[in-house]
């Protein structure tokens, strides 16, 4: 799994800082998808488990862990156009900002293929060609830190445009669920 990228939204949690964050949702409410269960338990080849639990606003509570961490968040199935998301958000007890990652999915009985948005691909879309509002809080300058401030219909635009896109998404993560 991208064990990276979830110990990455963990520390934003902590830091209120990761590699490359979204500061607002993909998704308003009439975007949640209800159209895949994703409640229970799911894992992954590296170890790591996925526990979705169904919250009172159509979304998941999502505990994920493995042999060394463990971290949780808040999380919505989005449907964007023809294409299925999640919008995953680090808990905000304690942070300045909630920072939302952003994977597409694909749900095939009880497989789940979790592809993360490059970091690399979406760092020159936001530095090369300015496709999306941005700032670099971080002030050291070997360290790529931006925070996406676009809105979440600038969101929902870049990620109908480039949803196509091979280079957009990580290889997908396959998940299998186990309970």
């Amino acid at each position: 799994m991208k064990r990276i990228t979830l110990i990455a939204m963990a520390a934003l949690a902590l830091t209120g800082c990761t590699d490359i964050t979204f500061l607002y949702p993909i998704y308003e409410k009439s975007d949640l998808s209800t159209e895949v269960d994703l409640s229970g338990e799911w894992s992954g080849k590296d170890h790591d488990h996925w526990r979705f639990t169904r919250d009172k606003d159509g979304g998941y509570q999502l505990e994920w862990w493995d042999k060394e961490d463990k971290a949780l968040f808040e999380v919505h199935l989005v449907r964007i156009s023809n294409g299925l998301y999640l919008d995953l958000a680090s808990k905000p007890e304690g942070t300045a900002i909630r920072g939302h990652a952003v994977a597409r999915v694909e749900v095939s009985g009880d497989l789940l293929h979790v592809a993360w948005i490059d970091n690399g691909w979406l760092g020159e879309r936001l530095e090369k060609e300015h496709a999306l509002a941005f700032e670099r809080p971080c002030v050291d300058k070997n360290r790529k830190c931006l925070v996406v401030t676009a809105s979440t219909a600038d969101l929902r635009n870049f990620l109908m445009r480039y949803a196509q896109d091979s280079k957009a998404f990580e290889k997908p993560e396959l998940l299998r669920r186990t309970e």
